[in-house]
């Protein structure tokens, strides 16, 4: 008799039964944001420092909301 293949999975909300879409990304890390503008992590904390980019603290983390980055593209006049 052939010995049946174990598959381990981890537990994700659909195998409970709850259907969810995936989150949207919204915010990104001073790295990624960086890659977004195309600007260095220098240029980005620069920006950050002059209040001319919004960012969240949550303790020592430091994130940029997705909406900080299309304000910062399309100020308003």
């Amino acid at each position: 008799m052939p010995k049946k293949k174990v598959v381990l999975q981890s537990v994700l909300p659909q195998t409970l039964g709850i259907e969810c879409a995936p989150l949207p990304c919204m915010a990104l890390t001073i790295e990624e944001a960086g890659e977004v503008l195309r600007l260095s992590r220098c240029t980005v904390l620069a920006l950050i420092a002059e209040e001319k980019l919004r960012v969240v603290r949550i303790g020592r983390r430091v994130i940029v909301p997705i909406r900080a980055i299309e304000e910062f593209l399309n100020p308003a006049v």
